[in-house]
Order: C-alpha cells, then structure tokens, then sequence
C-alpha cells in the first residue's frame, strides 16, 4: 500500500493516519496524497480525488473560525452605523481578513451586547451596522479586588484573570514593600478589555486610580466586607453576601504594621487559602475564585441569549443573590 509522511515525518499508512478527521489538515485544508487517491475520511469523491474541487477537502471539514466580539467605547443602539477606531478597524479588515457583510457581535459598557455587521471596509477605515440587541449590560457580583501592584506582566495577568472571573471593580493598592507604586493603567485597562471580549462579559470592571493603604482603610464604605488574605492564616472562605472585597498583599507581603492595622479595622476579616503561601498573583485567582463559587454568580450557569447572567432583565439586580440560588451543586466548601 502506499505510504506517505504524516504529522511530525512519522510514516503512516493511507488512508486514516493522515485525513483531516485524524489530524489537523495541511495548508489549506489539502487533502494528502497523490491525485488518484481519496481518503474515505474526507467525504464521498470520484476517481481523481477531487470532491469540492480538486485536491481539497469538502466544506464540512473546513475549519470555520468563531465570530469575533468587540468593545466600542460608544453608546449603540439598534439601527445605527458607526465608524470603528482606527485599531478595531485595522485588526477586523486587515488581521482578520472580515469582508463586508461579515458578522460580529459588539457590546458597549453601556447598554448591552449587538449582533453588527460590517458596513464598510477600507484598509484605514470600516463601519458597523449595529443590528438587534442579544443581551442587556450584566449586573457583576459587587465585589472589588484590591491588590497591590506587582512587576510588568504578572499585574496584567491579575487583571486579566479577574476581570475574568467577574469582578467589578479593580484597585490598585500601594504598600511600603509595593514594587510598582505606578502601574500602567492603560496596559491594565486595555488587558481588561480583551479579557472581557474573550469571556462574554457585557460590563467592564472599573479601575480606579492607585491608593495607599491607610487611605483606603480610613476611607472604608460602611457595609462593605473587607476579606484580607493574610498568609499568617485566617478562616476559610465562607459566605459573605456581596458588597465585598478582596485584599491581597505585595510581594513580599505586609509589614507587621500593616497587618496589625488591617485586622483591627471593623469592616475586616482575615481568610486563609490553604495550607501553602500563594505568589500574589495566585492568591488573587484563589480567592476570587472561592468568594464567587460560595457568594456569587457561578450559580447562575451559562445565561441564554437575551439574558444577562448578573442582573438586567434574565438576572438577579442585586449583585449578590441570596445563599440558595448562588450556591452551585457542584462544589463542597
């Protein structure tokens, strides 16, 4: 039988070691093999190979790319048609390779998310034309992660993963052993946005500008849970019904000083995060994570189109739910 090369140079007999069923297909979705020769595996084919046009695999097997989404920093609504910034345009038209007529689904931080489709393309230039509303503005959980800042690419990271995870507010928090007094809140920003593009939220966390710790301790809203990830240990993670937050230190931790200070202030509560000392950045995931599978919305499973998972018109409006609805069954804390 004939042999030909498959993944990696390994020699693989034809016809099922090498078909697009079994492994990623070549460059252009061609099928392998001389012409002649047809892989079952690639749909039905006359004599020469060729079954949607010759040398190629049939259309079902293509790989289709998923639909992109897209902040604007704009108010949409139903019926309009705005031009794109110069970057969204550039990466729709130019990365992306989208024609006009493709479609996109865009959201607003404002009123919720829209199914578009491109209007216009230029090379410099595009617009959308904003079609029939999918989702309303989502209503976070109200839980504000403070962390203090931490070296160029792991305080990205952080803010990534909890815009995520479905924070609503970011505060960066200054330390005497802060490494960063002043991060790039635009870098911050804009990683926040890509992360709420790629994981379907409809509200951007807000950020606030870098405080120090006193201040914000003396500055305190009333009502508000203060959970301080102290790496000394503390209680587990239990519920604390929202408003809330989430204090996580620097990297080398606070002082004795600070620590004395943040567990005298009324508002707070000291948690452990098990029996290993977590990196800042870790411990930030750690406790968003347990807050919002004991307290907030990863009860509410994935929302179905033309409903918000955290408030709106599918949702609950308070942020925070009650103990019943949010806790999910999958979990034992």
């Amino acid at each position: 039988m004939w042999r030909h090369r498959g993944p990696l140079g390994k020699r693989a007999p034809y016809p099922s070691l090498a078909c697009g069923s079994h492994f990623p297909p070549p460059v252009r979705g061609r099928v392998a093999g001389p012409r002649g020769l047809h892989c079952p595996c690639q749909g039905e084919g006359n004599a020469s190979g060729a079954s949607e046009g010759e040398g190629r695999a049939p259309r079902a097997n293509r790989y289709t790319p998923p639909m992109q989404r897209l902040f604007l920093d704009l108010p949409l609504a139903e019926g309009d048609t705005v031009p794109l910034p110069a970057p969204a345009a550039n990466y729709l038209v130019n990365v992306l390779r989208l024609a006009v007529g493709d479609a996109v689904r865009v959201f607003d931080d404002r009123t919720g998310e829209y199914m578009a489709t491109l209007a216009s393309a230029a090379r410099r230039a595009a617009t959308l034309a904003i079609g029939a509303r999918t989702r309303p503005r989502e209503t976070p959980p109200d839980l504000w992660l403070m962390a203090a800042p931490l070296k160029k690419g792991r305080i990205d990271w952080v803010a990534e993963k909890a815009a995520e995870l479905g924070i609503a507010r970011f505060v960066p928090v200054v330390t005497a052993r802060t490494v960063v007094a002043t991060p790039n809140l635009d870098r911050l920003r804009a990683h926040m946005i890509e992360a709420a593009e790629q994981c379907g939220r409809t509200a951007l966390p807000e950020l606030a500008d870098p405080v120090p710790l006193a201040r914000l301790l003396a500055d305190w809203p009333d009502g508000r849970a203060l959970l301080f990830a102290d790496e000394t240990g503390g209680e587990p993670m239990a519920l604390v019904p929202a408003p809330a937050a989430i204090l996580i230190g620097p990297e080398g931790g606070f002082t004795p000083e600070e620590r004395a200070a943040i567990r005298a202030h009324p508002a707070a509560r000291a948690i452990g995060l098990g029996p290993r000392i977590l990196r800042a950045d870790t411990a930030a995931v750690a406790a968003i994570a347990l807050w919002q599978a004991t307290s907030g919305d990863w009860g509410r499973g994935v929302p179905e189109p033309g409903t918000s998972p955290g408030g709106g018109d599918g949702g609950e409006a308070d942020g925070g739910g009650g103990p019943g609805a949010l806790q999910p069954a999958w979990i034992k804390l």
